[in-house]
């Protein structure tokens, strides 16, 4: 993203090696603001939480799913 890759949609794990996807989150917040984000976890802490009240674009996918709801938030993200 930071050169220029055109993106529609950004899928984070919260559990990723070196930053949360909560952390990716907050530094993808200050470049693109407005670009949709799906943030996958199997468990809601309160940093998940805040992240989801804090931010806009910002939708939740609970482990474990299934592909019939990852392809729904995919259509909620990106109508």
């Amino acid at each position: 993203l930071r050169d220029g890759l055109a993106v529609d949609l950004v899928v984070l794990d919260q559990n990723m090696p070196g930053m949360s996807g909560v952390e990716a989150l907050r530094e993808l917040r200050t470049s693109h603001p407005d670009l949709p984000v799906i943030l996958s976890s199997g468990r809601v802490d309160r940093e998940v939480e805040g992240a989801l009240s804090s931010y806009a674009s910002v939708w939740l996918l609970k482990k474990p799913f299934d592909f019939a709801e990852l392809k729904a938030i995919v259509r909620t993200a990106c109508p």
